[in-house]
């Protein structure tokens, strides 16, 4: 079945299988899920009542899109976020999350995400007159927020008198390039705070908010948040 544009949705689910790696592999396991949009089915062993009859329990989840271990982030890319982001200069907000376990992969398509998104945002920058982009990174970790571009300066989570979340004392970088913002994303995430573990030798155990801000002849147009969550077995963080 063919993906749908996440223009189609008010939210998109898309779920992304990720092959063994070689260590799983050489440990002999077995891979024990198959993906074919929009259904992602696992495959559960199980013994019949006589303790003798091994079968195979096939359990069915359906999502809005669903990628393969051979599909690339390419493909991902498109039929996630890549058609919202002209909303992001007509006062459009595009927020992306990655959520899975440890090892799942949510680090490595986030910032793949994020090379496509960034080049076809300043590729349409091009069709405004006097554009502006603003940089934002920050960590929340052991329930406490930290400034990503500012020495991981503590921050303060509050609400404001027309009841929105903001962040106090976040630091803010212009960008004038691409390539800038991708330097000012890979140096947040670089001080990031990270943990060996027995999927991961450099895990991700914060959860990490990127926020590109676009201001069109000076004022707020759009942003892009591209949000990297700690494992989900971290969920008490959430």
């Amino acid at each position: 079945m063919n993906h749908v544009s996440a223009t189609e949705m008010n939210i998109c689910i898309c779920v992304r299988k990720r092959p063994l790696f070689d260590k799983e592999y050489q440990a002999g396991e077995i891979d024990a899920c198959s993906a074919s949009n929009p259904r992602v089915v696992v495959h559960e062993p199980k013994i019949k009542v006589d303790g003798i009859t091994k079968y195979v329990n096939d359990i069915n989840f359906k999502f809005d899109n669903t990628f393969n271990e051979n599909e690339n982030s390419q493909d991902l890319y498109q039929f996630s976020i890549r058609d919202l982001l002209p909303s992001i200069f007509t006062n459009g907000i595009v927020t992306c999350f990655a959520y899975g376990q440890t090892g799942s992969g949510k680090t490595f398509t986030v910032n793949a995400i994020t090379k496509y998104a960034i080049n076809d945002i300043f590729k349409q920058a091009q069709n405004h007159t006097n554009v502006e982009f603003f940089m934002s990174m920050f960590e929340i970790y052991g329930g406490k927020c930290m400034d990503l571009l500012n020495n991981k300066a503590k921050l303060q989570i509050l609400e404001d008198k027309n009841n929105k979340i903001q962040v106090y004392g976040l630091e803010e970088k212009q960008a004038y390039s691409a390539s800038e913002v991708q330097q000012i994303i890979d140096y947040g995430h670089s001080i990031r705070t990270t943990h060996q573990t027995a999927a991961n030798d450099t895990s991700s155990r914060s959860h990490a908010i990127s926020q590109l801000y676009v201001k069109v002849n000076g004022k707020f147009a759009g942003k892009l948040l591209l949000v990297d969550l700690a494992g989900s077995e971290r969920a008490a963080d959430c």
